[in-house]
């Protein structure tokens, strides 16, 4: 009988290995020739500090920070660390294994064949090239929603493992608990429901959520408090994030529509998707690469098509799906493409032979590869700044050597009024810190985002001139401001690490248009 299983097994496994091995390539590439997305380096500087200093914290830090919201991300890719895999290999380990995972899920070849498709002509799969544990997620969510199917009491340690992974995953369990505790319609079933929801879930989870604010200090993850504390722009949501989640869902929805007929199935569609969608609309989507936000929304509405209808369901839900996304994934795979072209990377590591202390507003790679004791001035990786914006008190030359900002270029010559109980928004933020810079006689550079000579960017300014990509204003490349300080003693090593880079000297007289320098500059 082992044998035969075995057999049959193998039987099945030779196409989908092939699959799996045309895929491999790209996360080999992907390793090589890109640079990871800068929130997902955020969680390898939290997974390496794990692995390296036993605490869980950012940019130096010798007290605890709770901005690694992603708790079992960090901590396998912190034990892969100790194993001698880097942060990045990582990550592009545990995607290709949920890339895996979400095959096998799939029964026949040609079911295997169409998620290929889904994953190649839609932005997700690249968001998880990027660093992102996007694949990854979907894989322990689609796992989820199998056990639901399955009337398996094991959903709700597969649940734990989906929020403990991103705690966003709550909102992507909520529905099935409800599910799970609505078809339990006899006492005798829905008793056993809730104690397999207590045994497997609530308690695990109580003991986590307990150590984590003995640990942190902290209710919520810094981020939470950043990404909900904004000013809503559309009742309860952001107009943002709303759309973002309704171009995702429409396709999606229309398939569901055309095949539905029963009113159980309408419930369980409602129920499964709702939580998240409300979830992510009433969030600002930051660092939204590669949609990846929505992946789980993609892939969980595709296998619940899959399960319900078959693959003709399937086909179309793909099909709609990739031509409404088709900007998003061009734009995505360029991006991933062109991202080893991007100047921040190499200051980083250039920086690292020096050493100082830096206020940011782009947390992630400049902390990671140049080891610089950072502070975050969006308080996603800084406690004193994740409740309350950042004042002009905070920063001062003899604080922060380094100040460096993506913000309005146009800030740099204007006046700046700041009101005396401002909004806590980027624009505010960006005003506070360009007075403080002005204030403290910081020498300010700007320095292109990216070098101007791949093949990538000038197919990425072509599409954007024909209008397939959307750019500020064609012609003007985006500038970071860098600001050294008066009182740092390696000044001059780093401001001849800016020039290197392409970094000019701020002048009022630069023609600029919001982060973007126009025009031609002498460097």
């Amino acid at each position: 009988m082992i044998y035969q299983v075995r057999s049959r097994v193998l039987k099945v496994d030779k196409p989908y290995i092939t699959l799996l091995a045309l895929f491999l390539p790209t996360f080999i590439w992907a390793y090589f020739f890109t640079v990871p997305a800068e929130d997902a380096v955020i969680l390898y500087e939290y997974s390496k500090n794990l692995a390296e200093r036993g605490l869980i914290t950012y940019g130096g830090s010798s007290q605890p920070i709770e901005g690694a919201t992603d708790f079992f991300w960090m901590l396998i890719i912190a034990a892969m660390r100790k194993m001698g895999i880097n942060e990045f290999a990582a990550a592009l380990t545990l995607n290709f294994l949920g890339l895996a995972i979400v095959l096998i899920l799939f029964n026949r070849t040609k079911d295997k064949i169409w998620i290929c498709i889904a994953a190649i002509l839609t932005p997700y799969f690249y968001a998880s090239l990027s660093g992102f544990s996007a694949m990854f997620f979907v894989s322990i969510y689609l796992v989820s929603l199998k056990l639901f199917f399955a009337e398996s009491k094991w959903v709700y340690l597969s649940i734990l493992f989906l929020c403990l992974l991103r705690p966003d995953g709550v909102a992507w369990g909520a529905g099935i608990v409800i599910l799970k505790l609505l078809k339990a319609q006899e006492f005798s079933k829905l008793k056993t429901e809730l104690r397999n929801l207590l045994l497997y879930f609530m308690i695990p989870s109580l003991i986590y959520f307990a150590w984590r604010v003995s640990y942190f200090s902290e209710l919520f993850p810094l981020p939470f408090l950043v990404k909900s504390g904004q000013p809503r722009n559309l009742g309860i949501f952001y107009y943002g994030s709303f759309r973002t989640v309704v171009l995702v869902l429409v396709p999606l929805g229309l398939t569901f529509l055309i095949f539905a007929r029963q009113r159980n199935l309408f419930l369980q569609f409602a129920l499964l998707f709702t939580p998240p969608t409300m979830f992510y609309s009433s969030v600002v989507l930051e660092q939204n690469v590669g949609n990846r936000f929505m992946a789980p929304l993609f892939f969980g509405t595709v296998y619940f098509l899959f399960v319900k209808f078959g693959l003709k369901a399937l086909t179309i839900a793909v099909v709609i799906s990739a031509v409404i996304g088709f900007k998003s994934t061009v734009g995505t795979t360029l991006s991933l493409v062109d991202s080893n072209n991007e100047n921040v990377p190499n200051v980083a590591r250039d920086l690292s032979y020096i050493q100082g202390r830096m206020l940011i507003t782009e947390a992630g790679r400049l902390t990671y590869y140049s080891g610089w004791i950072s502070e975050d001035s969006w308080g996603l990786n800084t406690p004193q700044y994740a409740k309350k914006l950042i004042r002009i008190e905070d920063v001062s030359p003899n604080k922060y050597d380094l100040i460096v900002a993506h913000c309005d270029l146009t800030l740099l010559k204007t006046v700046i009024v700041i009101d005396s109980f401002p909004d806590r928004s980027w624009l505010n933020q960006c005003k506070v810190l360009v007075e403080a810079m002005k204030q403290n006689k910081y020498q300010v550079y700007l320095l292109p985002y990216r070098r101007d000579t791949s093949v990538v960017t000038r197919i990425k300014g072509l599409l954007s001139s024909q209008g397939v990509l959307s750019r500020d204003s064609f012609g003007c490349t985006r500038h970071d401001v860098y600001a050294v300080s008066p009182k740092f003693d390696d000044s001059v090593e780093l401001v001849n690490i800016l020039r290197r880079y392409g970094a000019i000297k701020f002048q009022g007289d630069l023609s600029t248009v919001g982060d973007a320098v126009c025009g031609v500059v002498n460097k």
